[in-house]
């Protein structure tokens, strides 16, 4: 009896062995399962949030809309242009887009425009107000752009909003890094009118005013700063 008892020990040893072994093989399955369901299952982490620079001016649709100029500003002696009295004509060459605000942005436009907003009025001057916001160093960038178109276009033809044909005279004011004008003299249609372009950024925006007419004309950079004023700081 004592020999048979010895002799089955080696098989159940071997049993228990082999046991073990089962057991270990299906609590790694389980455990690189679980693994692998847990990564499936983790939500992926959202990108960080963009923050603007501290300081930084910019805007959305809605605040460009609610700035940009309207006859109230001008204390009632403008009124909104009727549509059909804006005309958007081919341009006979670059320099004329100077003429109107759009245009002139669409044309020399360098970086990603998040929002913009325009303004049309008219009275003893017709004024042209873009307002646009851009992404990253856009503002900047398009602003190095018109003052390089600037530069360049010192005499030109180009058309006013209602198509007359005019001659365009044009004299460079450096005011500031962020601020640019231009004094313009039209000559056509039987009279001569003066007009002035104004470039101003703020941040991330980035105004464009013009204002023609033989009346007289008035402070461009009051007007703008009064617009850039509504617009607020990011934190």
């Amino acid at each position: 009896m004592s020999r048979s008892r010895h002799r089955k020990r080696p098989a159940m040893s071997r049993r228990a062995v082999a046991g073990g072994s089962a057991l270990g093989v299906l609590l790694l399955t389980a455990l690189t399962l679980a693994g692998s369901l847990s990564s499936r299952s983790t939500p992926r982490m959202a990108p960080p949030e963009i923050r603007h620079e501290p300081g930084t001016l910019s805007a959305s649709q809605p605040e460009l809309e609610q700035a940009v100029l309207k006859p109230v500003d001008l204390g009632g002696t403008h009124i909104e242009a009727p549509k059909a009295t804006v005309r958007r004509l081919p341009a006979p060459e670059k320099c004329s887009a100077l003429l109107d605000p759009d245009t002139l942005l669409r044309q020399v436009r360098a970086g990603e425009a998040t929002g913009q907003a325009s303004s049309n009025l008219r009275g003893p001057t017709d004024l042209s107000q873009v307002l646009a916001s851009f992404a990253g160093d856009g503002a900047d960038a398009t602003m190095r752009q018109l003052r390089q178109l600037g530069g360049q276009c010192h005499d030109f033809q180009g058309r006013l909003d209602d198509g007359t044909p005019v001659r365009v005279q044009v004299e460079e004011h450096h005011v500031d890094a962020d601020t640019y004008a231009l004094k313009l003299t039209l000559t056509g249609g039987g009279q001569t009118t003066s007009g002035v372009v104004t470039l101003r950024r703020a941040g991330q925006v980035l105004s464009v005013l013009r204002e023609l007419g033989t009346g007289e004309v008035s402070d461009p950079l009051k007007l703008v700063d009064m617009t850039l004023s509504r617009l607020t700081k990011r934190p």
